[in-house]
């Protein structure tokens, strides 16, 4: 579900903030300047910060697995040498 809404949710809605700020340059020939910094701070929410937290969430999972591998393996070599 993380991965489809990564691959395809997110870059549908960047394109339909970038398609309005491109209809907006091109059909009014000028930014206002708070409807921009909005389409900006939109972006950063919508786009930005979930991409951070899959980045960091598939790390911290990393790190949690390789944690547990560690603990089967030690766990496994001491039943072995007993």
């Amino acid at each position: 579900m993380y991965i489809f809404i990564k691959e395809w949710v997110f870059p549908i809605i960047m394109g339909w903030a970038l398609l309005r700020i491109l209809s907006d340059a091109i059909f009014n020939f000028y930014y206002s300047t708070v409807e921009f910094y909005d389409y900006v701070i939109f972006m950063f929410l919508v786009y930005i910060i979930p991409n951070l937290h899959f980045y960091y969430m598939k790390k911290i999972y990393n790190y949690v697995i390789n944690l547990e591998r560690k603990t089967e393996e030690t766990s496994i070599l001491d039943e072995f040498f007993r």
